[in-house]
């Protein structure tokens, strides 16, 4: 589980998500993106800024 607070309080959101066998794998052993790896980033963004665009500028650099 993970649970995200916006700073100043006001947006919060938690996450839980099952990772077994969430990916499936190429000929080589490496687990390939699925859908759900873009999307939860955007579920993120939504839930804590109200928006669908990726922040701007300095507060956008962890």
């Amino acid at each position: 589980m993970m649970p995200l607070t916006r700073a100043g309080g006001k947006r919060r959101m938690s996450d839980a998500v099952n990772l077994a066998g969430w990916h499936g794998r190429d000929s080589s052993g490496r687990p390939q993106p699925r859908p759900i790896d873009h999307a939860l980033p955007t579920l993120y963004r939504r839930a804590l800024c109200g928006t669908s665009k990726a922040p701007q500028g300095a507060a956008a650099t962890p």
